[in-house]
């Protein structure tokens, strides 16, 4: 093989997943300018809704099919991580397909308003198709096929942007979530063909004890992720409740930063989180880990610093020109205090890849709770004084920064790590 080859898979890896990150921005700016600004709001709704039906019956499989396969794929046990794949497949589908069934009842006797049961319905439909997409995408991304991952996230968002210009005038937002999820399970089946992937029912349904060991290794960073998303929604749930969908759908727009982040945090997870649970699982060196996690923060953070100039020019810019319905005092503000709350929250994420590696998962957990309790309460005042929706951002940007200064101290403490050593 060329020694070049390493390279041009790397070369291929960043420009996919680059163009996702753009794309993924893309997505949000085009469905902001395609749909009517209570139409984007329910969208705003859904997507911040749809993860808790997913993560409610996915058993946190697809979390241990993260951790414990990367870690088989150190030790070369490339069987294991077959063996966790058709476990998360097979039971996490049940169980998201019994938590939609719950919650759908519980739709037709409570809820009344027929926008929120449209809500309901979408989300059901969204998470679905998302829990296929992310265990196919974990499962390529533990066994370290990376350009094939990168590829799948760029040409499912290329797909989605582009028929979304045909779908969202005629069919709204209803349209646009559907064709999101119809991809998302056409490229999940296709990557399963490619790689040849036939499970064995009988064999999977007869392994409970396999079945509650990967429950065991996934449950406490899915329930940890579940807190952490629960904190990032309450003030969209809170905004909708009192201000309505139109205040939703404004901050929605100024947290656009935050999903495009989510992407760009993803971009870097990706390569490396998977890569360092491989090293650590060959060398058990957690020391080494976290210098090379250091090394990603500060870049980050300096880079962060640097941009935030031209950032706010262009984002001014963009808003009068491109988007007038949205260019409001507050919604400015709201970027600016969500561009320094995703940096913190970046920092954050690739911290949390310690606690996953040394099996410190729980000490996760109550990191989460602690970030959950703060925010209810910040956001419960906020509610009280009927807040505008630059007082939410100004929280969201407030929780971070104590979550990673409670981060680090755990870090420093528990983990007996050097926190200024570089």
């Amino acid at each position: 093989m060329p020694k070049s080859h390493p390279k041009l898979q790397f070369f291929l890896y960043a420009f996919f997943m680059v163009g996702a990150a753009i794309l993924g921005m893309l997505k949000l700016t085009v469905y902001a300018k395609l749909l009517e600004v209570e139409e984007f709001g329910l969208y705003s709704l859904v997507l911040s809704s749809y993860l808790f039906v997913m993560y409610a019956g996915s058993f946190g499989l697809n979390e241990a099919l993260v951790k414990e396969g990367s870690i088989a794929y150190g030790k070369k046990k490339f069987k294991r991580i077959r063996h966790i794949r058709d476990l998360a497949l097979c039971y996490s589908s049940l169980g998201v397909i019994f938590v939609s069934f719950m919650i759908l009842l519980c739709s037709w006797l409570f809820v009344q308003k027929a926008i929120f049961q449209d809500a309901v319905y979408l989300m059901i439909i969204l998470a679905f198709a998302t829990l296929e997409f992310n265990l196919v995408s974990s499962y390529v991304r533990v066994n370290h096929k990376f350009t094939l991952f990168s590829k799948m996230l760029f040409f499912k968002s290329l797909l989605v942007i582009l028929l979304a210009w045909f779908i969202a005038p005629e069919f709204g937002v209803y349209g646009l979530v559907i064709l999101e999820s119809i991809i998302f399970i056409i490229f999940a089946l296709f990557v399963l063909k490619i790689e040849r992937v036939n499970i064995d029912f009988k064999r999977v349904f007869k392994a409970n004890r396999h079945f509650r060991q990967a429950v065991k290794q996934g449950m406490p960073v899915m329930v940890s992720t579940v807190i952490r998303n629960l904190s990032l929604s309450l003030d969209r749930w809170v905004i909708v409740a009192t201000l309505g969908l139109i205040a939703l759908a404004k901050y929605a727009f100024a947290m656009i930063l935050y999903q495009v982040a989510m992407v760009g945090i993803g971009f870097i997870s990706t390569i490396l989180g998977t890569r360092w649970l491989s090293s650590f699982g060959a060398d058990s060196d957690l020391n080494r880990m976290f210098f090379k996690i250091k090394q990603i923060i500060l870049f980050i953070g300096l880079v962060g610093v640097l941009l935030y100039w031209p950032f706010s020019i262009l984002l001014n810019y963009t808003i009068d020109v491109f988007y007038p319905q949205y260019s409001d005092e507050s919604v400015f503000v709201t970027v600016h205090l969500v561009y320094f709350g995703v940096i913190l929250l970046t920092f954050t994420y690739l911290l949390d890849w310690l606690f996953i590696a040394s099996s410190n998962e729980k000490i996760l957990l109550k990191l989460s709770v602690f970030s959950l309790v703060l925010t209810a309460v910040f956001i419960l005042y906020a509610y009280l004084m009927h807040a505008e929706i630059y007082i939410y951002a100004f929280i969201f940007l407030l929780v971070r920064a104590i979550n990673l200064a409670l981060c680090l101290f755990v870090v420093a403490r528990f983990l007996k790590l050097k926190i200024l050593s570089f």
